[in-house]
């Protein structure tokens, strides 16, 4: 992802495993820290504003759905990248 300052973050993001059932990891190449908030489907905002470092996890508390990942960079420049939570029913 790479545009101009107070587009989309100037850096390679990945979240993995997504979808995930416990929790995912969001890792980036730079070495600065980002905030970031996640939003349900239906808009409203379930985690606050925080300070993210690469290979944080998060997860462990959203209930199954599908999920919008905003992170901000310090320059104001946003991604947003699709996390679902899920769990697998073996019958």
């Amino acid at each position: 992802l790479v545009v101009g300052v107070g587009g989309e973050i100037e850096d390679v993001i990945n979240v993995y495993p997504n979808p995930f059932d416990k929790e995912f990891v969001v890792e980036f190449e730079s070495s600065n820290q980002m905030e970031y908030r996640i939003i349900s489907a239906g808009g409203s905002q379930v985690l606050e504003y925080g300070q993210l470092q690469s290979n944080d996890t998060f997860g462990d508390n959203l209930p199954i759905g599908v999920y919008i990942l905003q992170l901000i960079n310090e320059e104001g420049g946003m991604s947003q990248i699709k996390i679902i939570n899920w769990q697998f029913v073996k019958k």
